[in-house]
């Protein structure tokens, strides 16, 4: 009687050389090249199993806390702005760098190769949130570049600092190349908020300007803005966001109903507290004025000239700034028998508050008055959330 280890050799045999050879003449037909190229992947995957499996890395494989963590904290060069490496496996020196806080059991965690995809190469099977995730945390900010498609290829779509290639290989398959290294870190929680339409902020905002569920949609980080004395663009916004949320019928929802709320207080609540002193209210109506400006012409040019409120030269407290933060993060009307108490209250901060309000307005509208930020308006969206995604190497 044959040895197992006979019948097993003649198995392998069969399949990887001898089934081949049998069905090679069925090739002649549609039917026949079906059925040879059924059994070819059956002999492949039969001869080494490991070609009809991907390896999974999905966004729930992650820890919470940082997506990257540093391995060599001092000589962060080995992580940050790495070269793309081009290889079969090309992803480990740039998606799973990036995002490198898994899960200790994520590496052992496979899915069947789907049969649209070619068995010989190797595939890493992802999802759309890791991807967003990478783009994130990839793209950064260039003057004298932005966000586009490739309009020459129309399925390349370079992201300033990352680089996405996409194939469509089935109705519900895609097959993505990515390039881009570490150029800005989050963690897991602040990247879920920014995909449901965050402040697209490079520092997370919760605990600083936004402390409740849903002062996001309010006024006071649009107010932190412009309490900041050392503003600069390119270290306070990301380089791109995702405007998933809905308000009005204009691009960049996620500034608008915030920077609304603003307009709105000093409008409905500052206005009329004020309304009994000349130069208080004319600095209100310049105010109101330079609001006014910023939300119909969607522009901060031309704001500069006529909103000529002084700026007393008092460093504001923490405490203070404080204050003004959460005030607009409340509700945007008080009743009437409460306006002259508020104005005892808030005198001494009207000027701050005036100017704080038309500078952060300023500096979003600044930063996103020129489309091509907004992910939804670069990339198929849609296609990404609902196919299934597989990572390929160079």
């Amino acid at each position: 009687m044959p040895s197992d280890q006979v019948l097993s050799s003649l198995s392998a045999y069969l399949a990887g050389v001898g089934l081949p050879i049998a069905l090679a003449g069925l090739g002649l037909t549609d039917r026949g090249a079906n059925l040879l190229n059924s059994a070819s992947r059956w002999s492949l995957t039969t001869w080494r199993p490991s070609q009809g499996k991907c390896e999974n890395r999905l966004w729930d494989q992650l820890e919470d806390g940082p997506l990257h963590n540093c391995t060599q904290p001092v000589l962060q060069d080995i992580c940050h702005r790495r070269p793309h490496v081009r290889g079969s496996h090309c992803w480990e020196s740039g998606l799973t760098m990036v995002l490198n806080h898994w899960k200790f059991a994520a590496s052992s965690t496979f899915v069947a190769k789907p049969r649209p995809l070619p068995v010989q190469k190797a595939f890493l099977r992802v999802d759309f949130n890791v991807i967003l995730a990478f783009i994130f945390m990839a793209a950064r900010h260039d003057k004298n570049d932005y966000p586009v498609a490739d309009r020459m290829q129309k399925r390349t779509f370079l992201l300033v600092g990352a680089t996405l290639n996409i194939q469509q290989i089935a109705d519900d398959v895609l097959v993505l190349h990515l390039e881009g290294s570490l150029v800005n870190n989050l963690t897991k929680d602040y990247a879920e908020r920014l995909f449901k339409g965050y402040p697209p902020l490079r520092n997370d905002p919760k605990g600083n300007s936004v402390f409740n569920e849903h002062d996001e949609k309010r006024g006071g980080w649009i107010m932190a803005l412009g309490l900041q004395t050392s503003f600069v663009e390119e270290d306070t916004f990301l380089p791109v966001y995702t405007d998933c949320v809905y308000y009005k019928d204009r691009r960049g929802h996620v500034f608008w109903r915030s920077m609304d709320r603003v307009r709105s207080i000093i409008t409905d609540i500052w206005a009329p507290s004020f309304a009994g002193d000349p130069i208080a209210t004319e600095h209100v109506k310049l105010t109101v004025r330079a609001l006014e400006h910023i939300y119909k012409e969607e522009t901060e040019s031309g704001v500069s000239p006529f909103h000529d409120v002084p700026l007393p030269n008092i460093t504001l407290s923490n405490h203070d700034q404080l204050k003004i933060i959460t005030h607009f993060n409340g509700p945007p009307l008080i009743a009437d028998s409460k306006q002259q108490q508020f104005r005892m209250d808030w005198e001494p901060l009207l000027q701050h508050v005036l100017v704080a309000a038309v500078k952060g307005s300023i500096r979003c509208i600044a930063y996103f008055k020129n489309s091509g930020r907004e992910l939804e308006h670069i990339l198929p969206i849609e296609k990404l959330r609902t196919a299934d995604l597989y990572l390929r190497g160079c």
